[in-house]
């Protein structure tokens, strides 16, 4: 199955690795799913966790501007065109994790924290942080 493939069956829900409620908003509230999450980074997902063939829990996927303002997030977070994720590999180090994620050339957009990676698809230059 190719990588368009794997996004289609993940948007019909029959996807293994990776189910839509996984990256909905986790305010519980609003009426925003998985439609709006964009496939680069959905398809950046999947390269991910196939590459280190374990799973992969999502921290944060879409927020809606409430949630967004909750979490503190930034006023521009790219959670909330659906274009990120907060990753938290279960078994593996995370100077590693980071290292793979720098490995994909859509993820333009990488912070690293203590116990998370955020992972998005921005346009432009890639932009690296540390929270």
């Amino acid at each position: 199955m190719n990588i368009e493939e794997k996004i289609k069956s993940f948007y019909a829900g029959t996807l293994d690795i990776l189910k839509p409620h996984e990256i909905y908003c986790k305010c519980y509230k609003c009426d925003r799913t998985q439609e709006v999450m964009d496939s680069k980074i959905i398809a950046a997902f999947i390269m991910l966790r196939e590459q280190i063939g374990e799973p992969i829990t999502i921290k944060s996927g879409f927020r809606c501007p409430q949630h967004n303002r909750f979490c503190n997030g930034a006023s521009n977070s790219m959670h909330m065109s659906g274009s990120a994720l907060d990753l938290m590999p279960k078994n593996y180090n995370i100077d590693e994790f980071y290292s793979l994620c720098l490995a994909i050339p859509t993820i333009n957009g990488l912070g690293k924290g203590k116990y998370f990676v955020h992972i998005d698809c921005r346009y432009g230059e890639r932009t690296q942080w540390t929270y």
